[in-house]
């Protein structure tokens, strides 16, 4: 059974360590930091902040496919992963320096921290199709999300009793805190990059690497799936809309219903708890009914959640409605991760989680700007909201087109030795009996126009078998 693959639960692990720094550094603890103290309360300090978050993403969208289809040309996606961890936890550690007034320095490591966190979640992603079966994609993919928001909520809880703790200020513990941050991120990253370290495959063929690195992502265009795109865009449009409501809930939830600080923060946990609960529910439905068919059905339900969310009257209509959107926010980000994994062929990892990762972090700049644009144009919060249903409607039409290639059951996407080891031809009798996405053997030509055959028999866990 794939749950007793220890490599999947060390690829597992990773988000855990990533979580941590989205929960401390962005979300919860350093943020405000940055603002009172670093920044002494300045009236600039809010927008710099966004903007310093918005150019770390900048950064990452314009190079991660550059970077990813680097590592595939040279071999080198362990690598990758292990200087993106490291460069985003030693740069963790190094905000725990900044002090008051310290603005260009917090500044210059926040945008290092970010940039490599972003990087990150692409690096790890594309090991996906190397330790989990075509078949239980779905339910690997969401098992790495939702004990990252486990790991998330862990890493909060023991930042607070830290700043607890003590007889100084809480405010002087924060770096301390940050301290703790960047050597959990390193700790809880070993598992899985001791487990992954042999997954690494050989280099590309001597055609391909002839290519120019950048001009090759758009020559060789044998290697994308006739649905790639549009596949990316829908995620895209899915994510802008979620964006939204990650970013800007806290302030939605105090403008427009006036609720104090205590009872915002008591459903935002609320929310993360139906998130991990519904990450973790929806994997396995995922692999049962299809990667495209599941995200529509989240899709739909963002759109129903945030309509919901913008015209509720009553107090107990909004929670209902945040509730249904905790419950389908990490399935969101979960299913697009395992429908691009279902989408790459083997050899070209990196690159298209490096084009993955740039649809989130543009989706990521995209919706609050498109939300804040609503705003200033209408002066309505609830009209800013309500349009951001149109994000999800677009979603589904788009994801409605997509069509994926078909897999042998229980068979692993993973490689061994170097030589990367995917399906080959999907029989007349397998058709009838499986509709779940996957590989032919013409799924996976490369540019070169040659075909990676299969050597290696494994079972649903991508371990060998006699």
């Amino acid at each position: 059974m794939w749950y007793r693959s220890g490599r999947i639960w060390a690829w597992a692990s990773y988000d855990v360590a990533n979580s941590a720094y989205t929960t401390i550094v962005v979300t919860a603890l350093f943020n405000a930091y940055f603002v009172a103290v670093v920044a002494e309360g300045a009236e600039w300090a809010t927008l710099l902040w966004t903007v310093l978050l918005g150019a770390a993403n900048g950064l990452a969208l314009a190079v991660g496919p550059w970077l990813g289809r680097t590592a595939d040309r040279y071999a080198a996606q362990w690598w990758l992963l292990v200087a993106v961890t490291a460069g985003c936890a030693g740069a963790t550690v190094a905000l725990a320096g900044s002090g008051r007034g310290d603005v260009l320095y917090a500044s210059v490591w926040l945008l290092v921290a970010s940039f490599f966190f972003a990087l990150s979640e692409m690096a790890i992603a594309a090991f996906l199709p190397r330790v989990a079966a075509a078949t239980t994609m779905g339910r690997v993919s969401a098992l790495g999300w939702g004990v990252g928001y486990l790991g998330g909520a862990t890493a909060l809880l023991l930042a607070l009793a830290w700043l607890a703790g003590g007889t100084r200020d809480a405010a002087e513990r924060v770096p301390e805190v940050l301290v703790g941050t960047g050597v959990f991120m390193g700790v809880m990253a070993i598992p899985a990059l001791v487990a992954l370290r042999r997954l690494r495959s050989s280099p590309l063929p001597r055609e391909a690497m002839a290519l120019p690195i950048w001009g090759g992502l758009f020559r060789e265009r044998s290697i994308y799936p006739p649905h790639f795109f549009r596949a990316l865009a829908g995620l895209f449009c899915a994510q802008a809309g979620a964006a939204v409501a990650i970013a800007l809930a806290g302030v939605y939830i105090q403008e427009v219903l006036g609720w104090d600080a205590p009872k915002t923060v008591a459903l935002l946990i609320a929310v993360n708890g139906t998130a991990a609960l519904g990450t973790l529910l929806f994997g396995p439905l995922q692999d049962r009914f299809g990667a495209r068919e599941g995200l529509m059905a989240v899709v739909l339900m963002w759109a129903a959640a945030t309509g919901g969310a913008a015209f509720a009257e009553e107090e107990k209509a909004f929670v209902a409605a945040a509730l249904l959107i905790g419950l389908v926010l990490g399935p969101l980000q979960s299913g697009g991760r395992t429908l691009v994994a279902l989408l790459t062929p083997a050899g070209h990892e990196g690159l298209f989680m490096g084009w993955w990762g740039t649809a989130m972090r543009l989706a990521a700049i995209v919706g609050p700007i498109g939300y804040g644009m609503v705003m200033w144009v209408s002066g309505e919060h609830r009209l800013g909201m309500a349009t951001t249903v149109l994000y999800f409607l677009a979603a589904a039409l788009l994801l409605a087109g997509v069509t994926l290639p078909r897999a042998q059951e229980g068979e692993p996407a993973r490689q061994r030795g170097g030589e990367l080891t995917r399906g080959e031809e999907l029989t007349t009798e397998e058709e009838g009996r499986n509709n779940r996405p996957s590989f032919t053997g013409d799924d996976i030509v490369g540019a070169t126009g040659r075909r990676q055959r299969h050597d290696l028999k494994t079972d649903a866990t991508g371990d060998e078998t006699s």
